[in-house]
């Protein structure tokens, strides 16, 4: 049973009295569904040989970003949300059974990307934190890194591109390739996952200078992307997603900029929004499929 404390327990409160029952219900809810599809049973997580690894967008309350990626034992979690969003985080995350995260990549540190990590490393075991080279004053960073100390959480600093290979998935992380922006969405880690043939692409909140690295790359083809910057209109971001051409893609909020939908339905991409509902995803290997 999950046991709310501290700062936590305060964050919970206001969301009781702000009458979220709602988004709550509706994470749980989700959470269970998900239990039932990525698991064995009621016997906790199926085998890697059994499973399929599952990729959920999990509903926020405002734009934001938390994605949770698992099969068997493993774990990662990308971005924590707004500290509002930590109560429906981590009730979905014992929902599922996940007890622990092999990795926690925060891609850069806004609020609605890390807001909801001091809650999620004091409730959940965490073997290493990753995040992008920022040199700049942050006030909410600087509070998060004393925490890490304090918890004795292994950070490492993504300077180079770098794989990290999992039972059942692979996770190459490209970190931006200058140390200064002047915009923070430019400092985003962008995430390529691999299970057998199927690929999946994490973009932060790139914008336009961000995109042009990420352009870059040599990235295989994509079955799954994260639109960049919670589907907010880049000039000349239609470049990205033309090369994406992805058959699934998800907006990290409940609607996206016209431009963003226009280029998206060009490449013949079917959209989801996970500020409206949990998103979740799984692939055999070889494609993905909605899990609804």
């Amino acid at each position: 049973m999950l046991e709310i404390t501290g700062d936590f327990r305060g964050i919970f409160m206001k969301q009781i009295m702000r009458k979220k029952w709602g988004l709550l219900f509706a994470g749980a809810l989700c959470a269970a569904l998900l239990w039932a599809v990525c698991t064995d049973g009621g016997a906790g997580y199926a085998g890697p040989e059994v499973g399929q690894p599952c990729i959920c967008f999990l509903q926020t309350q405002d734009d934001a970003d938390c994605i949770l990626i698992w099969q068997g034992e493993d774990a990662v979690m990308i971005d924590t949300g707004e500290a509002a969003d930590a109560t429906s985080i981590l009730v979905s995350m014992e929902q599922l059974g996940i007890e622990k995260l092999d990795a926690l990549i925060l891609t850069h540190p806004d609020k609605d990307h890390i807001g909801g990590a001091t809650a999620v490393v004091q409730e959940i075991p965490v073997e290493r934190v990753f995040e992008p080279y920022y040199a700049l004053e942050n006030e909410r960073l600087d509070e998060l890194h004393e925490l890490f100390d304090r918890l004795q959480l292994s950070v490492e600093i993504v300077e180079e591109d770098f794989r990290m290979e999992l039972d059942s998935f692979t996770l190459t992380v490209y970190p931006p390739q200058e140390k200064e922006y002047k915009k923070d969405n430019n400092y985003s880690l962008a995430v390529l996952f691999q299970s057998g043939d199927s690929y999946a692409f994490f973009t932060g909140d790139a914008m336009k200078k961000r995109q042009k690295e990420l352009l870059e790359l040599n990235l295989p083809q994509t079955g799954l992307l994260k639109v960049p910057y919670h589907g907010r209109y880049v000039k000349d971001e239609e470049e990205l997603i033309r090369k994406m051409a992805p058959e699934y893609a998800v907006i990290t909020a409940a609607e996206a900029a016209p431009e963003v939908e226009r280029a998206l339905d060009t490449v013949g991409s079917e959209v989801f929004y996970s500020g409206r509902e949990n998103v979740l995803f799984q692939t055999d290997g070889r494609n993905f499929r909605l899990v609804e």
